[in-house]
């Protein structure tokens, strides 16, 4: 496929692999049931896509007395869903208080492509303590991360929790899909970025071939 992209021809590309549609696309069109929902970058119209209530990827908003309004994923250049192998990524909450409420933590966790969790954080582990709101309050915090993971389809996903009385009050799973490119070379799910620096040979004669590979 990237030869022929390389090659200059003009490929259309019809698939439900939202990863490859966000690799190999310049522009995209959506559908539904024929008729065009929407025409732009592949960021806009995957978002689009992932928003609609029919394709499983629906968040789960809670009605209790603080909510999360919104989760936005970026990288250096703005919203982005597909990114690099140890690429940052800044992930920006907003959530909203409906009655007064006290001690919450706000948790970050990734699924992976099999809905495993493969990682989570949250304020208060990260050092900064229990949030207390008041009725009409609007929280807004930001996590920054590195994507060491390798090739793959991942779920950043949001909750809101109170950890005294283990009570979450409103959870997204997920909040958000992301791609990550590695460029092979590596399995598994973290990204180590390995490097081979010296490799030896010793022959029975007892003379030892060492090649520096760096």
């Amino acid at each position: 496929m990237r030869e022929v992209l390389r090659s200059g021809a003009a490929v259309l590309f019809v698939s439900h692999n939202l990863k490859m549609v966000a690799e190999f696309c310049h522009h995209c069109l959506l559908l539904e049931k024929g008729q065009t929902v929407m025409i732009g970058t592949p960021q806009e119209v995957v978002s689009t896509y992932l928003q609609k209530p029919t394709n499983g990827h629906v968040a789960n908003h809670g009605s209790g007395p603080v909510s999360i309004l919104s989760v936005r994923i970026r990288n250096e250049d703005g919203e982005c869903i597909q990114f690099r192998s140890g690429e940052k990524a800044w992930i920006d909450v907003e959530l909203t208080a409906r009655t007064s409420c006290s001690k919450l933590a706000v948790t970050l966790y990734i699924l992976d492509d099999k809905l495993m969790e493969i990682f989570d954080t949250s304020t208060d582990l990260l050092g900064h303590g229990n949030v207390d709101l008041s009725e009409g309050d609007t929280y807004r915090c930001t996590f920054e991360v590195s994507l060491n993971l390798v090739d793959g389809t991942y779920y950043p996903s949001m909750l809101i929790y109170r950890r005294d009385i283990q009570t979450i009050y409103d959870k997204w799973e997920p909040a958000a899909t992301i791609y990550v490119s590695s460029g092979g070379g590596v399995r598994g799910i973290a990204h180590c970025f390995p490097q081979l620096i010296q490799q030896e040979i010793r022959h029975a004669s007892d003379t030892a071939l060492v090649e520096n590979v760096r």
